[in-house]
């Protein structure tokens, strides 16, 4: 209850009521009002939604039907992919390259003369 304790570290930090301001109701018996709360919290929904209440995506859904009647064919794949991806997010069209990708660099030669045991180079031998 004492304001020092407390701190007001709630208030402060996520704008929500202390410890210090909740007794502070409770004593004088008055509601937390709304306006007290930042307004962050008030958007929050707690309850179940439920999709009886006329939410529809219909329009939305005509136009992007519209929109792919208008742009050309490799873009409505690329659309097409990106709408598949919603329903479906752990699939993907990407597949493995038909052959090995060549890197930066030079390719590494093999040198057969030291398997031989041919010296053909002018360094020394380390034996």
């Amino acid at each position: 209850m004492d304001k020092e304790i407390c701190g007001c570290v709630q208030r402060t930090s996520y704008g929500l009521p202390c410890a210090c301001f909740i007794t502070t109701k409770i004593r004088e018996d008055k509601p937390i009002l709304l306006d007290e709360i930042h307004h962050h919290w008030n958007r929050l929904y707690m309850g179940q939604e439920s999709n009886e209440d006329g939410f529809s995506v219909e329009d939305e859904w005509n136009g992007i039907q519209e929109h792919f009647k208008k742009v050309p064919f490799q873009m409505t794949l690329e659309m097409k992919e990106v709408l598949r991806q919603l329903p479906f997010p752990n699939t993907a069209m990407l597949s493995p390259p038909p052959q090995k990708v060549p890197t930066k660099g030079a390719k590494k030669k093999v040198d057969t003369a030291r398997f031989r045991g041919k010296v053909t180079s002018t360094s020394r031998i380390p034996s």
